[in-house]
């Protein structure tokens, strides 16, 4: 009879009774905002969108699952459909790239949803069952309510799981996860502050990226990135007028609170 240390059979008690696989009973927090993210694209732009799982109503006791990106991104698909890069894991315990399709149109009606205001967008989306990924709860995206309260300061480390330049972490496409801290105050309220100021760089590719902070041992969605900061200077020469931008290494990103609203407008 195989005798596992105790360490090991209360892992697998806890893992059985909240009906985990053994391998996410320790999981470390980060890892699952990197399973919740994934690149979006069309063939020519991209960007970063993240899944949320959104209780349904009573009579559905399973929850609906909602892609979430800047609307900017599918904005720049035009009229056609998108590609969200998921993962699988290959019988070798590695992981491998897997695309699904999503539609973003059915004939002339639109199939995602912008906030009216703020640069967020809602898709429906069917989370394929052979993937691997690991949504947030609706619960995990902080709300008005948790910034008034001090759950976000001014200087809190957060971490950007995301697709800078169309780059990913390695050939399976999961995205690189970088930090920062919470730039700009105050933080609220929300409804007279929606954007938020976070020290690190952004490039092309991280639009639509979580905003992730530590809170009680797991991840929560406090912003969503959407643009940066950037100087412009003219140079003015004599047969020549030349713009230069400078990136300033910050980012603009947009209270997670909006993000709510958005996944409102789907019901």
């Amino acid at each position: 009879m195989l005798r596992l240390p105790v360490v090991c059979r209360c892992l697998l008690i806890v893992s059985l009774l909240v009906g985990l696989p053994l391998a996410q009973a320790d999981e470390n927090p980060l890892e699952h905002a990197l399973r919740a993210t994934f690149r979006i694209g069309n063939g020519t732009s991209s960007g970063t969108a993240f899944i949320v799982a959104v209780p349904s109503d009573v009579n559905d006791p399973a929850p609906r699952t909602v892609l979430i990106t800047a609307a900017h991104v599918l904005e720049g698909f035009g009229n056609g459909d998108c590609t969200v890069v998921m993962r699988k894991e290959a019988d070798d315990g590695l992981y491998v790239s897997h695309s699904v399709a999503v539609p973003l149109r059915r004939d002339d009606q639109l199939l995602w949803v912008r906030h009216p205001e703020q640069d967020v967008a809602a898709v429906p989306f069917d989370l394929p069952g052979d993937v691997d990924c690991q949504p947030f709860e609706l619960r995990q995206v902080i709300d008005a309510d948790a910034v008034k309260s001090g759950k976000l300061r001014v200087g809190q480390q957060v971490y950007i799981p995301c697709y800078p330049a169309k780059l990913s972490a390695n050939e399976a496409g999961w995205p690189v996860l970088r930090g920062g801290t919470i730039a700009s105050y105050p933080l609220a309220p929300v409804s007279q502050v929606p954007t938020l100021m976070v020290d690190y760089s952004n490039f092309g590719g991280d639009s639509g990226a979580p905003v992730v902070s530590l809170s009680d041992g797991e991840p929560r969605v406090v912003a969503l990135a959407f643009g940066m900061q950037r100087q412009s200077d003219k140079v003015t020469l004599p047969f020549e007028e030349r713009v230069m931008h400078t990136p300033l290494g910050i980012s603009n990103t947009l209270q997670a609170q909006f993000i709510r609203d958005t996944i409102e407008l789907l019901k």
